[in-house]
């Protein structure tokens, strides 16, 4: 009688343990996941002027942006390594006086949308992701230069799972934007977010 009772103890726990298993591993390995939020920053005339050809090009006519946004990743195939991404964020700067108001706040946003490849599946995932985009400036005075902008960003990144179904993700990218007047122009960002997955 003992003998039977500890038996179906040791079952009922084999079973608990491998039920808990499978559902952790269901959140663990999601097929979506939301960026909420990440914060951000995208150089340009503060730290990226120097890559803009003055012969060229005119200034950004920004100083540097934070930028903070939201962002949606689903994996595209078996095994979590390749992963659809879009992210749109707001981004805050300053003009840098070309001819325009001293101070006055330059607002950005900016929406990418690509792919993403994860080189490992599990806890630790670093990646390499290649986006196409586009960049607008809301508030800056015609005739002072353009206010928007479509190009490409390619950069590696790394994620962490520290949960069932949580991570934190840095990432950083080169940009290459033009409009339909200009030369194509370079510029850099980075941005850390806060991943859940579902």
């Amino acid at each position: 009688m003992f003998r039977k009772r500890k038996n179906r103890v040791v079952n009922l726990c084999f079973w608990l343990v491998l039920f808990i298993s499978n559902a952790s591993s269901a959140q663990y390995f999601g097929n979506n996941a939301f960026q909420v939020p990440f914060v951000g920053w995208m150089g340009f005339d503060t730290t990226a002027g120097g890559l803009v050809d003055p012969a060229l090009n005119q200034p950004w006519q920004s100083t540097d942006q934070v930028q903070l946004g939201f962002g949606y990743m689903r994996t595209l195939m078996s095994g979590y390594r390749l992963w659809y991404t879009v992210q749109t964020g707001l981004g805050f700067g300053y003009t840098k006086n070309y001819e325009q108001a001293a101070h006055q706040i330059v607002i950005g946003i900016n929406v990418a949308s690509g792919l993403r490849y994860n080189f490992l599946e599990k806890r630790h995932r670093p990646f390499i992701a290649a986006q196409g985009e586009y960049l607008h400036f809301f508030n800056l005075d015609a005739g002072t230069g353009r206010a928007f902008w479509i190009g490409i960003l390619f950069g590696p990144g790394y994620e962490w799972i520290f949960g069932n179904n949580m991570g934190i993700q840095l990432e950083t990218g080169a940009h290459a934007l033009f409009d339909l007047l200009n030369p194509v122009r370079y510029t850099w960002a980075s941005r850390l977010s806060y991943t859940l997955y579902f």
